[in-house]
This record gives structure tokens, C-alpha cells and sequence, in this order.
């Protein structure tokens, strides 16, 4: 049954005559006829019987149009909603963590998107987290560099993030087995990446952990004003260090030579299996691959 035809019979019913119908909905009379008597060979039943120059609706037609309001207004909500999906196919909806929520992602908006008609809508998650709102749809694509593995999802490897220890450069004479570290709380578990630790310190060495954050920029104020030290990806530094007085500037430390070489990631990025790799998800492996 063609919706269109029980939008036509509703029209006639509530004008109780084809003739104004018709007018209505800017048909002509004829058609009108046609589609109702067509509806009415498909239902098998008599919905209108002439009266003269007007139709009388029969008990048929009564519950038919009661019936076919729920389903109009059905259709008519879908179709609104798919006005709302076209109008919101320029809203880019990325997941992530400060690493790339407050490091990266200014820099892909002044680069990709300040001249695009874009809007940009930005959540901060978690591993976990992260990949459970993709997959409920609150986000279309998520950059990380700890994903958990999941088998609706799609991950793209986009390049690689190399990590460092920073702080002030009164660190430098400091011995390692000394230095104060500022940790995440958060753990990471079934990674494809094998990472334990958010901030990806190797778990066989051991540090002295002074300081443990939820926020990553309350660990890089605690480093700024000397009092520990982090382990965090290298792209950050200068980023956050243009911004800075001198003093307060963060620098590289020198690891051991007894302890591994600065470990580097892979960054993915997450999206739906159902989501295309558009042009958008170039530009920001793109904007990866250039700043991180």
C-alpha cells in the first residue's frame, strides 16, 4: 500500500468531497477518484457512497481514517527527521582525551575547518568510554592511541606518537629514582596497543609516583611550577611552551641509560563500520600525521 494513497483518502474524508479535496492538494479530480477506488480494490471495502453532489463515508472509512492518522503522522515525523539528518551532516562529532581534545584538535580547526561549514562538537572519553559512545552513536570518530577492540567498530592506524619524560629543568640534577611523577588514575585494560597505563609508561619500571590526575593539564601545571614531572607524548610540550613565560617552560629530561628508549604509539582512529571514510577522516589523519 502506497502511503500516498491513504494520505489522499484522509484528505477526502475530511473535506467529505473529492471535488475539494482535490483542490486541496492540488490534484486533479480524476486522479482523486482513481486512487481512492484504487485503495479501495486493495482493502477489499467501500469507503465513501455518493450523496448527491457530495460522498458519505461508510463505517469502513470511519476506522480507516482513525487508524491512518497514527500512521501519517508517522510519516510525516520521518520525513522531518530526515531534513534534520541532511542539515546535520556539517556537525563533526569527535571523542577523545585532553592529549587530543585540548593538543590537537584546535590545531586541526584552524587548519581544516575555520574556513569550512563545519560545527564541531567535542566529548572527552576514555578507552572504553570512547569506543561505547561510537557505538551508540554519540560520536562519529575517535582518535586514540589506546583502542579497545570491538567488532562493529573500524580502526584506521594513522601514524605514530613518540612519548617523553618533562618538566623543569631543576629535574636535571635530580636523580631519576627521585624524580616525582604525576600519573593518570585511569587504567586501560584489552588495548590493542598492550598499554596498562594512560600516560604509556612501560609497567616493569618501576617510578616514584608522587602525584595521581584525572585531568592532564593539572599534571603539566604541577610540572610547570616544578613540583613533578610527566610522561606524556612530545607533541604537547612545545605547544603548551609558546604559550609560557621561560620559567615556567617544560623540558625533556635524560632517562637512564639503564631504562628503554622514549616509546612511541600508534594513533587509530575509531568509527562505525557503517560510517564512510570520508573526506573528513582524511583531514584529520592528515592533521595527525602532521602535528602528533
Amino acid at each position: 500500500m502506497e502511503i500516498n494513497k491513504v494520505i489522499y483518502f484522509s484528505r477526502v474524508y475530511e473535506f467529505k468531497s473529492i471535488r475539494k479535496a482535490a483542490e486541496a492538494i492540488n490534484m486533479s479530480a480524476g486522479s482523486l477518484s482513481k486512487s481512492i477506488k484504487s485503495l479501495e480494490s486493495e482493502l477489499d471495502i467501500k469507503l465513501f457512497t455518493p450523496d448527491g453532489r457530495n460522498i458519505i463515508a461508510t463505517d469502513s472509512a470511519h476506522k480507516l481514517y482513525q487508524k491512518s492518522q497514527k500512521l501519517i503522522q508517522a510519516y510525516q515525523d520521518f520525513n522531518n527527521e530526515k531534513e534534520e539528518l541532511k542539515q546535520n551532516t556539517s556537525i563533526i562529532r569527535i571523542g577523545s582525551w585532553e592529549v587530543f581534545t585540548t593538543y590537537f584538535i584546535a590545531q586541526f580547526c584552524r587548519d581544516e575547518v575555520s574556513t569550512e561549514n563545519y560545527e564541531i562538537e567535542v566529548l572527552e572519553k576514555t578507552p572504553h568510554a570512547l569506543e561505547k559512545s561510537i557505538l551508540e552513536n554519540e560520536i562519529d570518530i575517535g582518535i586514540s592511541y589506546a583502542p579497545i577492540t570491538h567488532p562493529d567498530l573500524e580502526y584506521y592506524k594513522i601514524s605514530k606518537m613518540k612519548f617523553g619524560v618533562f618538566g623543569n629543568s631543576c629535574f636535571k640534577s635530580v636523580d631519576f629514582e627521585n624524580w616525582p611523577f604525576a600519573v593518570p588514575i585511569h587504567k586501560i585494560n584489552n588495548s590493542i596497543t598492550n598499554i596498562q597505563e594512560l600516560d604509556n609508561w612501560p609497567s616493569e619500571i618501576k617510578r616514584k609516583i608522587k602525584y595521581k590526575f584525572e585531568m592532564l593539564e593539572t599534571a603539566l601545571e604541577i610540572a610547570r611550577d616544578g613540583l613533578g614531572v610527566i610522561h606524556c607524548p612530545m607533541f604537547i610540550i612545545p605547544l603548551q611552551n609558546k604559550k609560557l613565560l621561560t620559567k615556567y617552560q617544560l623540558t625533556e629530561l635524560p632517562i637512564p641509560k639503564k631504562l628503554p628508549k622514549a616509546s612511541s604509539l600508534d594513533i587509530y582512529l575509531i568509527t562505525r563500520k557503517s560510517f564512510p571514510e570520508n573526506s573528513l577522516v582524511k583531514k584529520i589523519a592528515k592533521s595527525i600525521r602532521i602535528y602528533c
